[in-house]
């Protein structure tokens, strides 16, 4: 491994803002100096070890932070892997990844982490010369595509969004994303250190109640969340003290609601930014003044957007392609697939369907297979995969439907013999994949309705799941 960018930029920043605080939780903070103290020596223990790749398997935390500057302080690639992955969809991942070692948590969010080995049956496939960074998302394939990620395009996408942000180092940023996650990456952790800000990292789930405790003890100026953050901060409106001092607040993922984004601007006086980002491009637009319902804003420096249709060049709405200075490298455990998504002159074939008007973009949906829930970007042919391995099943189709709170979930209407339930169905997709995927609405039918091409209906699809169904039904 020769690149080392990233780590030696974060190095010259722990040793310049030795006395600022980087780091905390209501429990546990932590300032460069300590930042500094804690992981090296961290990284003499992954050096000694000889681990090269290693995993970050966690939920967000001042130790987080530590483990991942440990890992690229010795020498080593940090995996980021979301902690909700089931046991076995990780032992894949390390598998298919050639990862060394996994630094875990348990309940006990400011317990030190703990390091394990990990043992392999196959050898590690190669690395990129100067990937310094791996990140997963579900990609165009069935499990996670491990990304590679340069030294230079973590940085590019840092640079890029600490201009258009103002970004600086009396920032106190309050992110609710996890670290793996692309928003809490490339708009918090990565910006926030090289910046010499502060970050604060909550644990559990984002309510009203808990924002607005961490909102009133930190006094943060920039607030990072999924869109069911905001969803719950406007539902609690009328019932708590609005929100101060916040100059940027950040959604993305899933498309933040209208209503949401009225109410708190409302409320709270604070206009949430809707950005648009990917796994494989990093961050895209941002908006400096955004209004409900007013898109995802303008292109970062170094992003090129295209809209591709049917229609041919000129169209206003189609199939968006992306260019940035960001991009990753490859999929390491599934060789060739990135390359496939990727033009001849370097656009990446994205997948979401939007529209580009006066250098602002506005995404209007999916064109592929691949649900938006809760920040995650879920394959629904991954479920079905596992769905239809259950000896019961004879037929099955996922799909994105909403709950009686209108939030979004993943659906499935299933063909089965016998008295098949919910429940079983449920337990049987837990024991296979993460928690997250399991789906929340299950109808059972017949046969699943499709269109004479055998496209499954929609419309049809939705109809299910309010009727009353012989073998278990929807709940």
């Amino acid at each position: 491994m020769t690149a080392r960018q990233l780590s030696d930029a974060l190095d010259a920043v722990l040793r310049e803002h030795h006395d600022r605080l980087a780091v905390g939780s209501l429990t546990h903070q932590m300032t460069y100096r300590e930042l500094d103290d804690a992981s090296a020596a961290t990284a003499r223990e992954i050096a000694a070890r000889g681990w090269r790749r290693v995993a970050l398997k966690a939920g967000s935390s001042p130790r987080y932070v530590v483990s991942l500057l440990a890992v690229l302080r010795a020498g080593a690639v940090p995996f980021l892997v979301d902690p909700a992955l089931s046991s076995d969809e990780s032992g894949r991942l390390a598998e298919s990844c050639g990862i060394d070692a996994a630094i875990t948590d348990g309940d006990n969010a400011e317990a030190d982490l703990t390091i394990q080995p990990i043992t392999r049956s196959e050898p590690a496939p190669d690395l990129l010369p100067d990937t310094e960074v791996c990140r997963f998302s579900s990609g165009s394939t069935r499990t996670p595509g491990c990304i590679e990620f340069s030294g230079s395009a973590v940085r590019n996408a840092a640079a890029a969004w600490t201009e258009v942000s103002g970004l600086h180092a009396d920032d106190v940023i309050l992110c609710f994303a996890g670290l793996y996650n692309g928003l809490a990456f490339n708009t918090s952790l990565i910006p926030g250190l090289l910046a010499g800000a502060s970050l604060w990292l909550p644990r559990g789930l984002p309510s009203a109640s808990h924002v607005q405790r961490y909102v009133a003890t930190v006094q943060p100026s920039i607030l990072v969340g999924f869109p069911a953050l905001y969803d719950g901060l406007a539902r609690r409106a009328g019932g708590r003290p609005p929100m101060t001092g916040i100059r940027i607040a950040l959604s993305s993922a899933a498309q933040l609601s209208e209503d949401t984004a009225r109410t708190v601007a409302e409320h709270d006086g604070v206009r949430i930014a809707d950005y648009y980002g990917i796994a494989e491009t990093g961050p895209l637009t941002f908006d400096p003044h955004p209004r409900p319902g007013g898109g995802q804003g303008a292109l970062l420096p170094g992003v090129e957007v295209r809209v591709v249709s049917p229609d041919g060049p000129g169209a206003e709405h189609g199939e968006l392609e992306v260019r940035s200075r960001s991009m990753g490298s490859r999929y390491l455990n599934y060789p060739g697939e990135m390359e496939r998504r990727i033009t001849a002159d370097g656009f990446y074939r994205t997948g979401d369907e939007g529209s580009m008007t006066d250098g602002r973009l506005r995404l209007t949906g999916r064109s592929g297979k691949h649900l938006n829930i809760g920040g995650r970007k879920v394959s629904a042919e991954e479920i079905m995969d596992v769905i239809r391995t259950h000896p019961a099943v004879r037929d099955c189709v996922v799909f994105g439907a909403t709950n009686q709170s209108d939030t979004a979930v993943i659906a499935a209407a299933v063909v089965a013999d016998g008295a098949l339930t919910v429940e079983e169905v449920r337990r049987f997709c837990l024991s296979r994949m993460a928690a997250f995927k399991v789906p929340e609405r299950i109808a059972f039918t017949d046969r699943i309705p499709r269109s004479g091409a055998g496209k499954p209906l929609a419309v049809a699809l939705s109809a299910l799941l309010t009727e009353t169904r012989p073998a278990g039904g929807d709940r």
